[in-house]
Protein backbone atom coordinates (compact mmCIF):
# COMPACT_ATOMS: atom_id res chain seq x y z
CA UNK A 1 0.00 0.00 0.00
CA UNK A 2 1.34 3.52 -0.88
CA UNK A 3 2.14 6.08 1.95
CA UNK A 4 -0.70 7.78 3.27
CA UNK A 5 -1.83 10.11 6.51
CA UNK A 6 -3.14 9.08 9.18
CA UNK A 7 -4.57 12.68 10.03
CA UNK A 8 -2.14 14.77 11.99
CA UNK A 9 -0.73 11.99 13.92
CA UNK A 10 1.47 10.91 11.00
CA UNK A 11 2.13 8.89 7.85
CA UNK A 12 1.90 4.72 7.64
CA UNK A 13 2.86 2.36 4.34
CA UNK A 14 2.15 -1.35 4.29
CA UNK A 15 4.64 -3.34 2.57
CA UNK A 16 5.93 -7.08 2.13
CA UNK A 17 9.79 -7.96 2.52
CA UNK A 18 11.02 -9.23 -0.19
CA UNK A 19 10.07 -13.04 1.06
CA UNK A 20 6.26 -12.05 1.67
CA UNK A 21 6.39 -11.31 5.29
CA UNK A 22 3.73 -8.41 5.53
CA UNK A 23 4.87 -5.31 8.02
CA UNK A 24 3.37 -1.60 8.14
CA UNK A 25 6.13 1.45 8.74
CA UNK A 26 5.07 4.73 11.14
CA UNK A 27 6.61 7.90 10.09
CA UNK A 28 5.27 10.22 13.02
CA UNK A 29 3.71 13.67 12.93
CA UNK A 30 1.96 14.81 15.95
CA UNK A 31 2.16 11.72 17.68
CA UNK A 32 5.56 9.89 17.49
CA UNK A 33 4.72 6.21 17.73
CA UNK A 34 4.84 3.67 21.01
CA UNK A 35 4.46 6.14 24.08
CA UNK A 36 5.08 3.32 26.02
CA UNK A 37 7.10 0.14 25.90
CA UNK A 38 8.30 -3.05 27.48
CA UNK A 39 5.32 -2.21 30.16
CA UNK A 40 2.67 -4.61 31.09
CA UNK A 41 0.27 -4.37 28.58
CA UNK A 42 2.02 -2.76 25.95
CA UNK A 43 4.57 -3.95 23.20
CA UNK A 44 7.81 -5.41 24.05
CA UNK A 45 9.42 -6.87 20.40
CA UNK A 46 8.20 -8.42 17.61
CA UNK A 47 9.13 -11.50 15.49
CA UNK A 48 10.40 -12.32 12.00
CA UNK A 49 10.07 -15.78 10.75
CA UNK A 50 12.21 -16.08 7.90
CA UNK A 51 13.59 -18.58 5.91
CA UNK A 52 16.36 -16.69 4.68
CA UNK A 53 17.97 -14.71 7.77
CA UNK A 54 21.12 -13.51 5.46
CA UNK A 55 18.21 -11.69 2.65
CA UNK A 56 16.14 -10.44 5.91
CA UNK A 57 19.65 -8.72 7.51
CA UNK A 58 20.69 -7.31 4.12
CA UNK A 59 16.86 -5.51 3.77
CA UNK A 60 16.23 -4.88 7.26
CA UNK A 61 19.29 -2.95 7.63
CA UNK A 62 19.08 -1.39 5.07
CA UNK A 63 15.75 -0.01 5.38
CA UNK A 64 15.91 0.20 9.00
CA UNK A 65 19.56 0.54 10.14
CA UNK A 66 18.69 -3.03 12.16
CA UNK A 67 21.77 -5.42 12.51
CA UNK A 68 21.55 -9.28 13.20
CA UNK A 69 23.32 -10.62 16.72
CA UNK A 70 24.62 -13.86 16.28
CA UNK A 71 22.87 -16.77 16.06
CA UNK A 72 21.76 -19.14 18.70
CA UNK A 73 21.68 -22.69 18.52
CA UNK A 74 17.82 -23.22 17.47
CA UNK A 75 18.71 -20.65 14.45
CA UNK A 76 16.93 -17.38 16.46
CA UNK A 77 18.95 -14.03 16.70
CA UNK A 78 18.67 -10.68 18.52
CA UNK A 79 17.27 -7.62 16.13
CA UNK A 80 19.28 -4.26 17.26
CA UNK A 81 18.77 -1.28 16.85
CA UNK A 82 21.91 0.72 17.67
CA UNK A 83 21.28 3.48 20.30
CA UNK A 84 17.66 2.17 20.73
CA UNK A 85 18.97 1.07 24.97
CA UNK A 86 20.04 5.20 25.48
CA UNK A 87 16.44 6.14 23.97
CA UNK A 88 14.94 4.06 26.20
CA UNK A 89 16.98 5.30 28.72
CA UNK A 90 15.98 8.50 28.30
CA UNK A 91 12.61 7.45 30.46
CA UNK A 92 14.39 4.82 32.49
CA UNK A 93 17.98 5.98 33.17
CA UNK A 94 18.50 2.91 35.46
CA UNK A 95 18.27 0.46 32.48
CA UNK A 96 21.51 0.18 31.65
CA UNK A 97 22.34 -0.56 35.25
CA UNK A 98 19.88 -3.31 35.83
CA UNK A 99 21.03 -4.95 32.37
CA UNK A 100 24.95 -4.62 33.59
CA UNK A 101 23.27 -6.28 37.01
CA UNK A 102 21.35 -9.31 34.83
CA UNK A 103 24.57 -10.15 33.28
CA UNK A 104 22.51 -9.20 29.81
CA UNK A 105 23.92 -10.21 26.81
CA UNK A 106 26.03 -7.93 24.34
CA UNK A 107 23.47 -5.27 22.50
CA UNK A 108 20.70 -6.34 24.45
CA UNK A 109 19.98 -3.27 25.32
CA UNK A 110 19.37 -2.12 21.70
CA UNK A 111 17.29 -5.24 20.96
CA UNK A 112 13.79 -4.40 18.65
CA UNK A 113 13.00 -7.79 17.58
CA UNK A 114 14.07 -11.26 17.56
CA UNK A 115 14.15 -13.38 14.29
CA UNK A 116 13.20 -16.92 13.83
CA UNK A 117 13.70 -19.54 10.89
CA UNK A 118 11.05 -20.78 9.18
CA UNK A 119 8.90 -24.09 11.33
CA UNK A 120 6.34 -26.26 9.90
CA UNK A 121 5.89 -24.99 6.77
CA UNK A 122 4.55 -21.68 7.57
CA UNK A 123 5.14 -18.57 5.00
CA UNK A 124 7.64 -15.70 6.51
CA UNK A 125 5.56 -13.57 9.16
CA UNK A 126 5.86 -11.31 11.73
CA UNK A 127 3.75 -11.81 15.03
CA UNK A 128 4.22 -9.34 18.04
CA UNK A 129 5.13 -9.99 21.74
CA UNK A 130 2.97 -7.99 24.86
CA UNK A 131 4.68 -7.66 27.92
CA UNK A 132 2.64 -8.56 30.95
CA UNK A 133 3.00 -8.76 34.68
CA UNK A 134 1.87 -12.58 34.83
CA UNK A 135 2.07 -14.91 31.98
CA UNK A 136 0.28 -17.63 33.65
CA UNK A 137 -3.05 -15.16 34.83
CA UNK A 138 -2.76 -13.58 31.13
CA UNK A 139 -3.01 -17.23 29.42
CA UNK A 140 -6.12 -17.89 31.89
CA UNK A 141 -7.69 -14.63 30.96
CA UNK A 142 -7.52 -14.49 27.64
CA UNK A 143 -9.16 -18.45 27.47
CA UNK A 144 -11.43 -17.10 29.76
CA UNK A 145 -12.18 -13.89 27.41
CA UNK A 146 -13.38 -16.49 24.57
CA UNK A 147 -9.42 -16.78 23.06
CA UNK A 148 -7.31 -19.91 22.85
CA UNK A 149 -3.86 -20.52 24.62
CA UNK A 150 -1.89 -22.37 21.59
CA UNK A 151 1.69 -22.61 23.88
CA UNK A 152 0.74 -23.38 27.28
CA UNK A 153 2.91 -20.50 29.22
CA UNK A 154 7.21 -21.96 28.98
CA UNK A 155 10.23 -21.17 30.38
CA UNK A 156 12.90 -19.30 28.01
CA UNK A 157 15.77 -17.32 28.84
CA UNK A 158 14.55 -14.08 30.44
CA UNK A 159 10.74 -14.29 30.06
CA UNK A 160 7.92 -17.00 31.06
CA UNK A 161 5.75 -16.75 27.96
CA UNK A 162 2.66 -17.86 25.87
CA UNK A 163 1.30 -17.81 22.58
CA UNK A 164 -2.67 -17.15 22.58
CA UNK A 165 -4.85 -16.47 19.65
CA UNK A 166 -7.69 -14.26 20.49
CA UNK A 167 -11.03 -14.89 19.65
CA UNK A 168 -11.18 -13.83 16.24
CA UNK A 169 -8.42 -16.14 15.25
CA UNK A 170 -4.91 -13.55 15.53
CA UNK A 171 -2.19 -14.70 17.30
CA UNK A 172 0.37 -13.14 19.95
CA UNK A 173 2.40 -13.44 22.42
CA UNK A 174 2.49 -12.80 26.09
CA UNK A 175 5.56 -12.49 28.02
CA UNK A 176 6.70 -11.78 31.55
CA UNK A 177 10.23 -10.87 31.95
CA UNK A 178 11.92 -12.95 34.08
CA UNK A 179 16.01 -11.81 34.59
CA UNK A 180 17.75 -14.60 35.67
CA UNK A 181 18.70 -14.41 39.71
Amino acid sequence: MEPFAVGPAGRMVAFDDPEGAALCAWEPGQTRGAQLVNDPGAWVFSTLHTGDANGAEAFYGSVFGWKLGPADDDGSAMVMKPGYQDFLAQKDPDLPERLEQFQAPEGFGDVVATMMPLSNGASPHWDVTFSVADADASASRASELGGEVVLEPFDAPWVRAALVRDPDGVAFTVSQFVPPS
